[in-house]
């Protein structure tokens, strides 16, 4: 088969986000007197939204809404400070676009850090970025995915969705897409073989290598 596009989740797939994710996270535990989180722990709980993030950073009920609202604004100030591509993500998403597919990211970033990222580190790369925005439901539904190939006016089984952890395992089977899960992002190896994931791959150079065996 030959896939029209290539759906890319953001955090762990394409940028190493962790530090400048812990960093706000921390700001807002020290802010309210509470325990520092660890580079892993935040590693751990990264995935289903930035929402999510906050309240599992938080000791146990004490998540309240302008907490959330105050890391969403040191976050969007300061997510680029430490934030970078993997090493060989740019090189892989020029070489699949020379094949002429469509790329585009599908992320529960909230949609204005989403594209300020994008914007900054990936300049020309993407089709149309999906982030998190009211009245659509996050990943992993397929709600967003639906956005993203819409935009895109491609099918669910003409499309390659590429991700990094349990979540994405579960949004491509939401979605009827096809998955290659890759393991130098925030999972390992085996904590995706565990979730489910099939075809695993070690580089970014390998997604090419991937579209390349399969479509010639």
């Amino acid at each position: 088969m030959r896939y029209k596009a290539v759906l890319f989740d953001l955090d762990g797939t394409l940028i190493n986000s962790i530090f400048d994710l812990a960093d706000s996270v921390n700001y807002i535990l020290k802010k309210y007197d509470f325990p520092q989180r660890s580079i892993e722990e935040i590693t751990a709980f990264v995935g289903n939204g930035l929402k999510n993030l906050v309240k599992l950073s938080l000791p146990k009920n004490e998540y309240n809404e302008n907490m959330y609202i105050e890391f969403k604004e040191h976050y969007f100030n300061n997510c680029c400070i430490k934030t970078i591509p993997y090493e060989g993500i740019k090189y892989t998403i020029l070489k699949i676009r020379e094949m002429g597919i469509k790329t585009a990211v599908v992320t529960n970033k909230p949609n204005s850090a989403a594209n300020e990222i994008c914007q900054k580190l990936f300049e020309g790369l993407f089709d149309t970025v999906v982030g998190e925005r009211e009245g659509v439901l996050i990943k992993p539904s397929a709600e967003m995915i639906n956005l993203a190939l819409k935009f895109l006016n491609v099918g669910s089984k003409e499309a390659l969705y590429v991700g990094d952890s349990e979540v994405d395992i579960l949004t491509a089977k939401n979605s009827n897409m096809d998955l290659v899960s890759v393991s130098y992002g925030f999972r390992t190896k085996q904590e995706l073989k565990n979730a489910g994931a099939v075809e695993i791959v070690d580089k970014p150079v390998d997604i090419y290598g991937f579209l390349v065996n399969k479509c010639g």
